[in-house]
């Protein structure tokens, strides 16, 4: 089967079609930090920031209650992130913690648990060794 380009039908078809694609291809290039992406600590003076894929999140050393390892992440529900299979980026809603800034890739544990005075943050890095680098970095913050 072809299309008759000559056609109103056939013009009509591959006007829907290459607008279609086009979205298409705009959303898989939207989405290639999810899986290419890291999520980054930078400590600068007494601030923290968190940087993932289409998140960034920043708190000072003053909001700092606790920073806790944890080998297992709590189960999260959307609020208001970004998710696919390996990577959770923005608030999420943690099972007995509520709404809570999450940026973590899902298999690599250990998380980093954070408690601000406004509330939960939960991050970790591309290996087990960046993880044990920003737990380093933030327990520095609180000294």
């Amino acid at each position: 089967m072809t299309v008759n380009m000559a056609s109103k039908g056939g013009k009509l078809l591959v006007a829907m079609i290459v607008p279609a694609f086009v979205l298409w291809l705009g959303i898989a290039i939207y989405m290639l930090p999810f899986d290419f992406g890291s999520v980054y600590l930078d400590v600068s003076g007494q601030t923290a920031t968190i940087t993932a894929p289409l998140n960034r999140f920043s708190f000072s050393s003053d909001e700092i209650i606790d920073v806790t390892l944890l080998d297992t992440m709590p189960m999260a529900g959307r609020v208001n992130h970004v998710s696919h299979g390996r990577v959770i980026s923005g608030v999420s809603n943690v099972m007995g913690y509520g709404d809570s800034h999450v940026f973590v890739r899902r298999e690599n544990a250990p998380y980093i648990r954070i408690e601000l005075e406004s509330g939960w943050v939960f991050l970790n890095g591309n290996t087990q060794e960046e993880t044990t680098h920003f737990f380093a970095e933030l327990l520095g913050l609180l000294s």
